[in-house]
């Protein structure tokens, strides 16, 4: 009896040292993002006339402007042209100075529905032996 519990309590083991990694790894290594697209997040106090924001959309090559309001009004979502390089695009953004940060539009996944709502244990299982 003892062997059995033991012998189940190390292929339980085994299996998440198999798959959880796998997972964490999948999740981790997503970065993937949104082709021709970029959010950009302009400073604090940092006043944007539309003479200013239009020398950047055209800099950029952008064709739709997606704006946030509240909390989030320094965000920008910009749609660049078709083919357009996220990665320089970025790298000319962040060389102007109203702009805080830009970054690709990263896509975000989570995890598949069985492995968010999978419950814990709630009482702990508490094996004890007794030597005969």
């Amino acid at each position: 009896m003892r062997y059995a519990i033991r012998s189940v309590g190390i292929k339980a083991i085994l299996m998440l040292s198999i798959v959880a990694p796998t997972t964490y790894a999948a999740v981790q290594t997503t970065s993937n993002y949104k082709a021709d697209e970029v959010i950009v997040k302009y400073k604090d106090g940092v006043r944007r006339d539309r003479l200013a924001m239009e020398g950047i959309y055209d800099t950029a090559s952008v064709v739709q402007v997606k704006r946030f309001h509240g909390g989030m009004r320094q965000f920008e979502q910009l749609v660049l042209e078709k083919g357009s390089d996220v990665k320089s695009v970025v790298a000319n953004l962040e060389k102007n100075p109203a702009v805080e940060y830009a970054q690709p539009n990263y896509i975000l996944k989570a995890l598949p529905i069985e492995m968010a709502s999978a419950k814990p244990t709630s009482t702990p299982v508490l094996i004890t032996t007794t030597k005969t």
